[in-house]
């Protein structure tokens, strides 16, 4: 396994004889092409017909762009919305989001009922959202407030584009051969990616809205003139302005060790310079279960070329720890705050569209 590298506190002696195998299946499929994998405590490759996750693939610039090397869930996002109204004359308890549980699966489908049709790469008409590919989910989660005096409630989401829109990009990359260096370069595509990533941004502040209204809760929200009229009495619907957005599939152009060009494609892991000094970082193992932990960044350190991890399956082990330490500035003297999930509607990887 010569192109891959085990980063963040992972040994290559700590992963296992299949991860092994299946990051070797990826390194040769890339040809040269692809430059490198490196991995994270966080990695993960049980997704079946997806790319690892806590990983990150770089490539040369100027070669084709290969989409079978890229996963279906460019652009997911985790999104966090406090909760600042609760149901008229009722106060906000579990009980109450637990009586909704039926509202909020059938507020976010998992498959929209229509595909989401693009024009030049701008949404052609009205469309409706949907969950938004593999790990993703919504829900109602609780955390105590940092006086311990309250119980506070949040909607969460996690998602991209409607798979339609991801797939609909993958097949204009495949009938034009653009390089990877286009993607980031070249203004046509440029254009295309911007507003790929725009519609996965709105994909997931929709859901978030929409569970709300199915909860009969308040949370900050925006007009949005291209969203599908479900209920007769709104002449115009309405998105989201989460408190918190963290980016867990994304790519840019980084430098190697030489100074030579490269394009770092992120899986499940993000940038630490996207980090601001006062952020909250959540990090998500199996959310209907475990929750959201979240991590109080006190000390954010220059995390040139470092990552901190978007998600994770291993849970909260030592390495991950000694990941956000080294490159998110985490204080370990900090609590590691935990979301408690109240209901939740997660991808099921066994459903498929009708």
């Amino acid at each position: 396994m010569e192109k891959v590298r085990c980063l963040g506190g992972l040994k290559s002696e700590d992963l296992t004889k299949d991860q092994k195998t299946k990051l070797e299946i990826f390194s040769k499929a890339g040809g040269t092409g692809l430059v490198g994998i490196d991995c994270f405590p966080n990695l993960n490759t049980n997704l079946e017909e997806e790319i690892p996750s806590g990983t990150i693939f770089y490539f040369s610039p100027d070669a084709v762009v290969d989409t079978t090397l890229l996963s279906d869930n460019l652009f997911q996002t985790l999104a966090v919305s406090k909760i600042v109204e609760g149901p008229y004359e009722k106060e906000l308890s579990n009980a109450h989001f637990t009586s909704v549980s039926k509202n909020i699966a059938a507020a976010v489908p998992q498959f929209a009922p229509s595909d989401l049709t693009l024009k030049d790469g701008i949404e052609d008409g009205p469309w409706h959202s949907e969950l938004g590919g593999s790990t993703s989910f919504v829900g109602i989660f609780s955390q105590m407030s940092d006086d311990h005096q309250n119980k506070e409630y949040y909607v969460v989401a996690k998602g991209g584009a409607p798979a339609s829109a991801v797939a609909h990009f993958k097949a204009e990359m495949n009938n034009n051969n653009p390089t990877y260096g286009q993607l980031l370069r070249d203004p046509e595509w440029r254009s295309k990616v911007s507003r790929l990533s725009y519609t996965a941004a709105k994909n997931v502040q929709r859901n978030l809205a929409q569970v709300a209204q199915a909860c009969n809760v308040g949370i900050s929200r925006m007009l949005d003139f291209s969203s599908v009229i479900t209920n007769p009495d709104h002449g115009v619907g309405e998105r989201a302005e989460p408190e918190y957005v963290q980016r867990l599939y994304s790519f840019q152009e980084v430098r190697d060790a030489n100074g030579n060009p490269l394009v770092a494609f992120y899986n499940g892991v993000q940038p630490a310079t996207s980090i601001g000094t006062k952020d909250k970082l959540f990090l998500v193992s199996n959310p209907a279960k475990d929750g959201i932990y979240v991590f109080p960044l006190t000390g954010y350190h220059n995390g040139e070329g470092k990552v901190v991890p978007g998600d994770t399956t291993t849970g909260m082990n030592k390495h991950v720890k000694q990941n956000m330490k080294a490159s998110a500035g985490w204080n370990p003297e900090d609590h590691i705050g935990i979301m408690v999930p109240v209901v939740t509607r997660v991808f099921d990887p066994n459903a498929r569209r009708e």
